[in-house]
């Protein structure tokens, strides 16, 4: 869609809420530059990781308010501070998950945290290549498939670009996403204000605590039943490209790939409750640009192959029938879904509030 010279592509939404490319058969003149460059036509580009980290950002505030370790803030602050831009998916005002250029740490600052859903990148491919083309340094972030995509829009090598991905479980659609919002609406009776996918208020935990703020102030975190975070590690909401996806391995096209570091106090022997980075280096640009962000935290290289199987994990695994998931969605809506697949018994649920008691508790004695 970036590459066509007659806009004779746009990006539409299937049935169930995915992106998906149509052409206007009228404006296309067969060029077949879209073919060439659409990262699907060809394997992907890929190399192995030649360095893996811990990084640690030093500022707590920076750590309450990302969902890792700081990495993406740190590598974000060192492009800002040489007049660059980063780019990256945020949450806007509609509470949709976009791409979107940023050139101060306010607007960077809406891109911290964990996106589970599919980001709408639109025509910000356009606008790397011209910030580039004026010598603005660029970071970009995005999931392996997008960053592949930006290197075959761009065609060519730019020393002022950086590329980082991040390990990426899959996507959910936008539009499972807008439901599950308007959900929480309904149940809570207020307007959503912002939303939160994994909130640290009790801590840094694999398993995620999703997070509502309403327009009236008031929030509700930990809830009783997290439907589309169910949803998405079970796998059943996720694209179903990304059940095969050929990005799933421990070979990368990025410059740098980010992401939570699970499992830091088996490999490492620190126990960091307030969150760690795992970050792989996959080319010398990414190993020299790395060095200089990592003055704001503490970075600790660790042997490759103490991770390698966290970077390269097995094919997901559906669990449940997601044709039926989806077509369950369409015909009867999110409601239907919460009721069929993600309903809790007497025993869950008074497991689940007990641990919810045990996780307030243990945030309160860790400030």
């Amino acid at each position: 869609m970036n590459a066509c010279p007659r806009d004779a592509i746009a990006a539409t939404l299937d049935e169930d809420g995915f992106l998906l490319p149509v052409v206007d058969e009228k404006r296309c003149v067969d060029c077949g530059l879209c073919e060439r460059v659409c990262a699907a036509t060809q394997p992907p580009e890929l190399a192995a990781p030649s360095a893996a980290n811990l990084f640690v950002h030093n500022d707590r505030d920076v750590l309450r308010n990302s969902t890792s370790g700081g990495a993406f803030t740190a590598l974000s602050d060192c492009a800002l501070a040489q007049n660059g831009a980063v780019v990256g998916a945020m949450m806007d005002e509609k509470l949709a998950i976009r791409h979107a250029v940023a050139e101060s740490t306010g607007q960077r600052d809406r891109m911290r945290g964990s996106l589970y859903v599919q980001s709408d990148p639109n025509f910000v491919y356009r606008d790397v290549k011209a910030l580039l083309e004026k010598g603005r340094f660029v970071l970009f972030v995005g999931t392996p498939c997008q960053v592949y995509g930006l290197k075959r829009f761009l065609n060519r090598k730019y020393d002022n670009l950086i590329l980082v991905d991040f390990l990426c479980h899959g996507v959910p659609s936008a539009s499972l996403l807008r439901a599950h919002i308007a959900w929480l609406e309904k149940l809570y009776r207020r307007q959503a204000k912002s939303y939160s996918f994994r909130s640290k208020k009790f801590g840094w935990r694999p398993a995620a605590i999703e997070e509502i703020v309403f327009q009236d102030g008031s929030r509700k975190s930990a809830l009783p039943v997290q439907a589309y975070n169910k949803f998405f590690h079970n796998n059943v909401s996720l694209r179903a490209s990304c059940l095969t996806c050929p990005f799933r391995r421990a070979e990368r096209c990025s410059d740098l790939t980010v992401g939570d570091f699970w499992g830091v106090a088996k490999i490492c022997g620190e126990k960091l409750r307030r969150g760690a980075s795992l970050v792989l280096v996959n080319s010398p640009e990414g190993e020299s640009f790395l060095k200089r962000a990592s003055q704001a935290g503490r970075l600790k290289n660790v042997p490759i192959e103490k991770i390698l199987y966290r970077v390269a994990p097995p094919k997901p695994r559906v669990k449940g029938d997601r044709d039926a998931f989806w077509k369950l969605y369409r015909e009867q809506g999110y409601p239907a879904l919460v009721a069929n697949y993600a309903k809790r018994s007497k025993k869950e649920r008074i497991l689940y509030y007990w641990k919810r008691l045990v996780k307030i508790m243990i945030a309160k004695l860790l400030g």
